[in-house]
């Protein structure tokens, strides 16, 4: 969500680096707004968001590629402090006037950089740091104005021209692998930008509520597809906050899903979080469709599309519902989202074609004001939901003076009329049909973040996909709900924080991270109702033993994969041939790096045992010690 109409900010120019938002986040970390931009974002886009200074990201390209990004070198003429980055080292060489060459000895991994001097970027770091590289190309040949401020053995570490504020590092300070890297962009921010460390969580919280009250209006509805993990968790109270009762949160079962997780994340989301929640068990529905798909990526497509599927279905229910319920329940309950219109005649009924027709009257008198909702399907007669009440003999339904006959004739699907009669006679009709945004439910809420985004298709820059996600790449493209994705540019840990200051109960904030498409990429092979079953009851054992142990909080992810692979086994001196279970734990910050845990081998032992003994169809369980890179977290 774009912040910047509330504070000046620092824009991230995306040329295709799998490391961008590590760079807004490192920004973030200090207390300054970012916003990560594609390169090829216009002028005018970038001083909208009112930067104070510029970054130019690194890239998968050589500036002199055909196809390098074509970013608009205008952006090096705005009179803002500059931070080139890797590429962007390289592009600002290649459009001032100097030279960049593939390098004699390419430089990938870590690299000792000397400074050559002290200057405002350098400051209080010491003289050599071992810093990240990933480059083939090296400056040559540097433009009028720039001196070198850093080197390796190999090539040119870092260039400025203080004179125009543009500074240059062929390093990457963003990851964690570059010491002092974080205080060099600190450097960037306080010493260079004179930034003011005054954005909070607070300060997203309160501008994300503002943007999505402008996006739905006033008469819009959202549902939220709700997981009951900490991404689309707190992106439904966000929305809730800005929106309230007219946001429903959906929670489809998949049939992929944790152990008994369809009733638990019900209780605590309508519990712990007090959300309209509506729970769809299609399981059988995703199921059918998976059977027979063994290519990981059609199984997330798969996933991706039945989900949108299942929640236009749901959206055209809960519209349903909900106008029934309104209209039902009269002023006080929601009816005021019904708009009336005055007309002096019914002529342009004739023309529209609803299904049900709905009358209210009011009838004016000393003993009550109060309107009366009733539904009918015809207009021949009073509806006996329209027959006075009890509580008010004053209310009543009346007949209009006008002809309605067409109506009979006509099925229209939501029309509303209002006859007003007073003493004795009928005066006017009013309706109004409707099937606009005041009464519609055009927005789809998920808690998608930058990692599924950067893994899945390129959104800012030319990054390079590695697999799609179910609520990023495997969308359909022709889906009738419009999506907010509040989170999308944030890491988990960002989330967390705001989860906190939303006063968000820690049970949930702690829960570990679970695929959208479920454990669908966790079974390898086709997806079965009976390997499902297998894999529900290892990863339950799993994720027990590791809270037992009092690891669960200190690990990113634990969890079970089911193999298509099978193996001789003994029990009970008889032979047994079942499946292989691998088990995954890895550390990680963000998503976007993660090591593989040393678990203790006394608890992989009583896991091991566990599944052995109880899981009938597992007779193996081996340990996975990849880290990502190269592997990912999850192995599909």
């Amino acid at each position: 969500m774009d912040t910047s109409p509330f504070l000046s900010s620092i824009v991230i120019l995306d040329f295709g680096s799998q490391y961008t938002q590590l760079i807004a986040r490192r920004i973030r970390e200090q207390n300054v707004f970012s916003v990560v931009l594609p390169c090829t974002a216009p002028i005018g886009e970038i001083q909208s968001h009112r930067p104070i200074g510029i970054i130019l990201s690194g890239g998968p390209c050589s500036v002199y590629d055909a196809d390098a990004p074509p970013a608009d070198p205008a952006v090096l003429a705005l009179g803002l402090p500059i931070l080139g980055i890797c590429y962007g080292l390289q592009y600002i060489v290649h459009h001032l006037g100097g030279k960049v060459s593939p390098a004699d000895k390419r430089e990938y991994g870590h690299a000792e950089v000397n400074f050559l001097e002290t200057n405002p970027l350098f400051a209080e770091l010491p003289a050599t740091i071992t810093a990240w590289m990933s480059h083939g190309d090296s400056a040559e040949a540097l433009p009028e104005g720039f001196h070198l401020t850093a080197k390796t053995s190999n090539a040119v570490a870092g260039i400025a021209n203080p004179v125009r504020n543009i500074w240059a590092v062929q390093f990457h300070p963003e990851v964690h692998h570059t010491k002092h890297g974080s205080d060099l962009i600190k450097n960037f921010l306080f010493n260079i930008c004179k930034a003011k460390p005054d954005w909070t969580a607070e300060h997203f919280i309160q501008s994300t509520v503002h943007a999505i009250r402008e996006k739905v209006g006033e008469g819009g509805h959202a549902i939220c597809a709700l997981s009951g993990g900490v991404d689309s968790s707190v992106a439904a109270v966000l929305v809730h906050r800005a929106i309230g009762d007219r946001l429903t949160c959906v929670f489809v079962n998949n049939g992929v899903l944790r152990k008994n997780e369809f009733l638990k994340v019900q209780e605590t989301m309508r519990t712990k979080l007090g959300l309209n929640l509506v729970a769809v068990d299609a399981s059988d529905r995703f199921l059918t469709r998976l059977a027979g798909v063994t290519d990981p990526e059609t199984k997330r497509k798969i996933i991706g599309n039945q989900f949108i599927n299942v929640f236009d279905d749901e959206a055209a229910r809960i519209l349903k519902t909900s106008a029934r319920e309104e209209i039902v329940g009269g002023p006080g309950t929601g009816s005021e989202a019904v708009i009336l219109s005055e007309r002096s005649e019914s002529k342009d009924l004739e023309k529209s074609a609803p299904e049900d027709v709905v009358i209210l009257s009011e009838a004016r008198s000393a003993e009550s004001k109060d309107l009366q909702f009733a539904p009918a399907s015809t207009i021949e007669g009073a509806p006996s939901a329209g027959a006075p009440s009890d509580r008010s003999s004053s209310l009543g339904w009346s007949k209009p003076s006008v002809g309605l006959s067409g109506i009979n004739k006509s099925h229209p699907e939501k029309v509303v009329i209002l006859s007003e009669a007073r003493s004795a006679e009928s005066k006017d009709l009013r309706f109004t049909q409707k099937d606009g945004e005041a009464h519609h439910i055009a927005w789809l809420v998920q808690g998608t973040l930058y990692p599924d985004v950067i893994e899945s298709l390129s959104v800012k820059g030319p990054s390079q996909t590695i697999k799609s996600h179910h609520n990023v790449g495997g969308l359909p493209a022709d889906m009738k709900l419009k999506l907010i994705e509040p989170l999308r540019d944030l890491f988990k840990d960002e989330v967390r924080r705001i989860g906190r200051d939303l006063q968000m109960p820690e049970e949930i904030l702690q829960r570990q991270p679970f695929p959208g498409p479920g454990l669908a990429v966790r079974i390898l092979g086709e997806v079965t109702a009976e390997r499902v079953a297998l894999l529900q009851d290892a990863d339950d054992i799993v994720v027990t033993e590791i809270k037992a142990a009092g690891l669960y909080q200190q690990i990113w992810q634990s969890f079970a994969v089911l193999l298509p692979v099978r193996s001789v086994g003994v029990a009970g001196d008889q032979r047994t041939y079942g499946y292989t279970c691998a088990i995954r734990a890895v550390h990680s910050e963000d998503g976007m790096t993660a090591d593989w845990v040393p678990l203790p081998y006394e608890v992989l032992k009583k896991i091991s045992d566990r599944i052995t003994n109880e899981v009938r169809g597992i007779t193996r369980v081996v340990y996975d010690i990849t880290s990502k890179p190269p592997g990912t977290i999850e192995w599909e």
